[in-house]
């Protein structure tokens, strides 16, 4: 397992931030989560993540036990639209520990 820091800028703090954890494998999910391909590792503002300064939001997760593939973030209003979103690739040494 290893940590993931995100740093996000110009955040809406009252909106809950999903995290989307994409595996190399899909049979590495917990049974319930491979029909949909990732795990959820969402969280709120206070919960997982502390204001910077001026709107930035830092926040700390821990990353599961299997190697990951991507990384995929962003948030959604209380009403449900996309705000933003963002994916990255995760470097294998990352998670390999």
């Amino acid at each position: 397992m290893g940590q993931l820091v995100l740093h996000f800028i110009a955040a809406d703090v009252q909106a809950e931030f999903f995290l989307q954890v994409i595996p190399e494998d899909v049979e590495d999910l917990p049974a319930d989560r491979r029909q949909h391909g990732f795990d959820n590792m969402h969280f709120h503002y206070g919960e997982h993540a502390a204001l910077a300064f001026g709107g930035q939001c830092i926040a700390e997760r821990t990353l599961p036990g299997y190697p990951v593939a991507r990384i995929r973030t962003g948030q959604f209003n209380p009403e449900g639209d996309l705000i933003w979103t963002a994916e990255f690739p995760v470097a294998p040494q990352l998670v390999s520990e």
